[in-house]
């Protein structure tokens, strides 16, 4: 028999929530001067930890999930750096 998962849709929902709050930001204020990097860096620790606690949360926290998600986060930001 199949083991079902759990999946937290509030968990995502504050996810998504908080992450397009921070497109508009990146996208909609005025230019202030390290607005963007600002929020680029926000948006990558918040998904780092955001997703630390999710993982823990579901007692899945490894050394592995760790580095998968810094280097998920890093990437994100050297994207969104790179279009600046």
């Amino acid at each position: 028999m199949k083991k079902k998962t759990k999946f937290s849709v509030s968990a995502y929902l504050i996810l998504i929530l908080v992450l397009l709050l921070g497109a508009a930001v990146f996208l909609l204020l005025p230019p202030l001067p390290g607005k963007k990097e600002g929020t680029i860096i926000g948006l990558s620790a918040w998904y780092f930890v955001w997703s630390l606690w999710y993982q823990q949360k579901k007692d899945h926290l490894d050394i592995r999930i760790v580095l998968e998600y810094l280097i998920i986060a890093f990437l994100g930001a050297v994207i969104l750096f790179s279009l600046i």
